[in-house]
């Protein structure tokens, strides 16, 4: 059962965007509601609200529980967050669709949702991703925002518990993810810091052990070419990988480190130098 419902959390991110197309092209009927749907995932104030559309049902499901034992996850915490502070999370690595911190984050029964009681983690995501049909559902349900300045301000505005987490290494950092590779992207990317100074919001560095283990990315010259166009022109990287007999993600334990809170100055308009 494990693989099989890693294999099909694999496949969302391909499968449910597809099936809304087939359902577009073959059921004449439902085209104009689709249609309208399309208009309103781009238009979703849900997006930039600073927490999502959180569904405590999706995180409840039982496929959780084998996806998070097919690898399997847990957590190390060095020092327990205060569920009446909002803190501001740097994870890394990306991976190729960030397993850890889905699974960490997603799943109300995970070690991480239990070690952080009170504190609830929106994790900040591409806006394509978020307007992506049927798939943004699932990622708003987990209380996923955009990242965005707007959103990210909002969410930690809000206080009592509501955190960030940002991959600080994006897209961009997705393309160097391989087994056994271990690099990260951060070089000038300093704005989640600043985020965090104008919030007075304690950072918390977090490290997924295993992450780059799952899949290998086929590497090519031209494709990688191909890849980095993308990037510079949708902000998003489209690698191209594979598992054990293809899609299914191979079983490399994740660990979720994290560190101690790095306390950090409330300043309205931060500096370089203070960043």
């Amino acid at each position: 059962v494990q693989p099989v419902a890693a294999t099909v959390f694999t496949a969302l991110i391909f499968v449910l965007p597809v099936l809304f197309i087939l359902a577009f092209v073959y059921l004449p009927s439902l085209r104009i509601p689709l249609a309208l749907y399309v208009v309103f995932c781009y238009n979703d104030p849900a997006i930039s609200n600073g927490v999502g559309r959180p569904a405590l049902w999706v995180r409840r499901l039982g496929i959780w529980r084998h996806i998070s034992a097919y690898f399997p996850v847990r957590v190390v915490l060095e020092q327990r967050l205060d569920p009446k502070q909002s803190y501001l999370l740097g994870i890394a690595p990306h991976g190729i669709l960030a397993f850890g911190g889905q699974v960490a984050v997603g799943a109300q029964s995970s070690a991480l949702y239990r070690a952080l009681e009170g504190t609830t983690v929106h994790v900040a995501a591409l806006r394509p991703a978020l307007t992506l049909p049927v798939f943004r559902d699932y990622l708003l349900a987990l209380g996923a925002i955009a990242s965005s300045r707007a959103a990210i301000r909002e969410c930690l505005a809000r206080g009592k518990g509501h955190s960030v987490g940002i991959v600080v290494g994006g897209a961009k950092e997705s393309l160097y993810t391989n087994p056994g590779h271990r690099k990260i992207v951060m070089r000038h990317r300093k704005g989640f810091v600043r985020e965090a100074i104008m919030a007075g919001a304690p950072l918390v560095p977090v490290y997924v052990f295993g992450e780059n283990d799952i899949f290998t990315q086929v590497m090519h010259p031209p494709l990688r070419r191909l890849q980095k166009w993308l990037q510079t022109k949708v902000k998003f990287a489209l690698p191209v990988f594979y598992g054990r007999l293809g899609m299914v993600p191979r079983r490399s334990p994740l660990t979720v480190a994290i560190g101690t809170p790095i306390a950090v100055p409330k300043i309205e308009a931060p500096t370089a130098d203070e960043i």
